[in-house]
């Protein structure tokens, strides 16, 4: 047994040596500097934060948003434009309507035989003048007002309507997270590319609305400044006025984008069918309705005299009693037609684009939440320290 000790000491020895180098090499193969490089809870937190960050880069990145998210903030945008559309039309026509009322009222009275033109206009200015709360509260102010602001309402809702679901306006998300909104053809004055069955929707129903409110008030106005206060209106009346309604909104809301798109080739502009000029549209919005008095005056008169005088001797006495009145009427007509629908569309032009600018273009709720996490979360490196011994 002592003989064989030391080879027995020798291979216990190398089996040692052996187990011993096994051991060094399991022992060099572990990474070190990745056990040492183990991020703390904090750190694997912050990473999670960034790895959600790029997914939020990789959301908003796209061209458009989402279809649900789009939808959302194409109702919100659709809502705030429809009420815009109501509060400039209701106060636009609040400051044209007194210039209105004493321009109607002389009318009827002039038809009536009551009065001259210039005495009952005098009459009304000095009446708005010395009782200004008064008149306003009056019945003369208060149809005037109701049948514009009806109006003008009705037209600048269809418009926006037929902008937004006539697929020419849409929003789109940039790359950048900010929120753009193109209409790039379609507005109230500011271009003529709703399509035809929009635009015949738009004409169809302003003239709906016009017709409706401005009956009653003619109606009003007749039996409040006519012959009598129990007057009938006839029928054929009701269509003349309805003719001249017909041809005042489409001188007013449909023909003044394509006058102005005439005017603007005229010039050499807008040649391959973009929007005309400010300028153009301006002076389009009031030349239009000014020229349709020639036909709008002669209907509004015969409506009138066929209120007053229902029954005549002659249809030629009835032509000279038109032929008489008929230079006056047109000249009055084209007066009132001036803050009716020739300022007061430009201001109603220029109200619809403040408001569109003011409460209608800010960027959906996602993109303002993508800003505040750019702007609250910092970028965040992780670094580590690897500490080695010899």
């Amino acid at each position: 047994m002592l003989a064989s000790s030391p080879s027995v000491t020798a291979a216990s020895s190398t089996a040692t040596s052996e187990t011993l180098h096994q051991m060094m090499a399991t022992l060099l193969d572990i990474d070190f500097p990745s056990l040492l490089e183990q991020p703390s809870p904090q750190q694997q937190q912050q990473e999670q934060e960034v790895a959600q960050r790029k997914q939020l880069d990789s959301m908003f990145s796209t061209s458009s948003l989402s279809a649900s998210s789009a939808s959302a903030f194409s109702r919100m945008h659709l809502a705030k434009q429809l009420v815009g559309d109501v509060v400039v039309g209701v106060s636009v026509t609040a400051l044209i309507a007194p210039s209105l009322t004493v321009v109607d009222k002389a009318l009827v009275q002039r038809s009536a035989g009551s009065h001259t033109f210039m005495a009952s206009a005098q009459q009304s200015l000095s009446y708005m003048f010395q009782r200004p709360w008064s008149y306003l509260k009056s019945p003369t102010f208060l149809w005037m007002w109701a049948t514009y602001a009806t109006t003008y309402s009705t037209a600048n809702a269809l418009k926006t309507l037929a902008d937004h679901y006539g697929g020419d306006s849409q929003t789109t998300m940039s790359p950048s997270g900010s929120a753009a909104t193109t209409a790039t053809k379609n507005n109230i004055h500011n271009n003529t590319s709703v399509g035809c069955g929009w635009g015949t929707l738009v004409f169809l129903g302003t003239t709906a609305a016009n017709s409706s409110a401005s009956l009653c008030k003619d109606r009003a106005y007749a039996r409040m400044f006519g012959t009598s206060t129990a007057i009938v209106v006839p029928p054929m009346a009701y269509g003349l006025w309805l003719a001249r309604d017909f041809t005042v909104i489409g001188s007013s809301f449909v023909l003044p984008p394509m006058v102005a798109q005439h005017l603007e080739q005229a010039r050499g502009g807008a040649g391959g069918g973009g929007a005309p000029s400010a300028s153009s549209l301006a002076l389009a919005q009031f030349a239009t309705p000014l020229a349709a008095q020639l036909v709008a005056g002669p209907l509004h008169y015969l409506g009138l005299d066929l209120c007053n005088r229902p029954v005549v001797a002659t249809l030629l006495d009835r032509w000279v009693h038109l032929r008489q009145g008929l230079s006056s009427v047109i000249t009055a007509r084209m007066v009132r037609i001036l803050p009716g629908y020739g300022l007061g569309g430009v201001w109603n032009q220029q109200g619809r684009q403040a408001w569109k600018t003011q409460f209608c273009a800010p960027p959906p709720p996602a993109a303002r939440t993508w800003r505040v996490l750019q702007r609250r979360e910092p970028r965040i490196v992780v670094t580590r320290r690897i500490t080695t011994h010899p």
